[in-house]
């Protein structure tokens, strides 16, 4: 009989400036006809979470009309002026408490896939997990945390968001070859 699907918290960090970008918020730009966020989530939810929490911040209101009807739950950070960290922290601190892994996903990156996300997934194995997707020699995102990292995550603060927790914890950190252009974000207008 197959083990159970582990329990895995989704974290979608939406609430950042977007200052590198210009004055529009790149999370709401068009991405194939709807917000950017909108399809960031739509593709993590694809990839059969437990649970998707998007870390709301600057924009707070646009982004969550950009996702309603989505069945993700919204956690605000009203700290988002301090970075990326702050954001994870308030991520992990919504999150279910039973969840077995916590998956961070940067909500601009738009060329995303399922597969990318299921890779991910299947390389999962437990607590003890970090699982990064890399290409080459070029590690990125979304990485999936197994729930003994919660602690370390749910005290970050700042703007360098989850490299430390990886950095201290190599050794426990497997990598999974993916497209490059997976690995993209959002940063400057096309």
């Amino acid at each position: 009989m197959p083990s159970p699907a582990p329990r895995i918290s989704a974290i979608v960090l939406a609430a950042g400036e977007s200052k590198r970008f210009g004055p529009p918020n790149k999370l709401l730009t068009d991405w194939n006809g709807k917000p950017l966020i909108r399809s960031v989530v739509e593709t993590v939810l694809s990839a059969g979470p437990t649970e998707t929490i998007v870390v709301t911040g600057h924009d707070k209101g646009r982004i969550e009309e950009a996702l309603a009807g989505l069945p993700v739950r919204l956690a605000h950070n009203e700290r988002f002026e301090r970075g990326m960290g702050a954001s994870i922290a308030v991520g992990v601190e919504s999150a279910d408490p039973d969840a077995e892994g916590l998956w961070i996903v940067l909500g601009d990156m738009p060329r995303l896939a399922r597969d990318t996300l299921a890779r991910v997934l299947q390389a999962f194995e437990g607590p003890d997990s970090i699982i990064v997707p890399q290409s080459g020699d070029r590690e990125g995102n979304p990485v999936l945390f197994g729930s003994a990292y919660r602690s370390e995550l749910a005290a970050l603060d700042g703007n360098l968001g989850a490299r430390s927790v990886v950095e201290a914890h190599r050794e426990r950190t497997r990598f999974v070859e993916v497209e490059e252009a997976q690995l993209e974000d959002l940063d400057e207008p096309s």
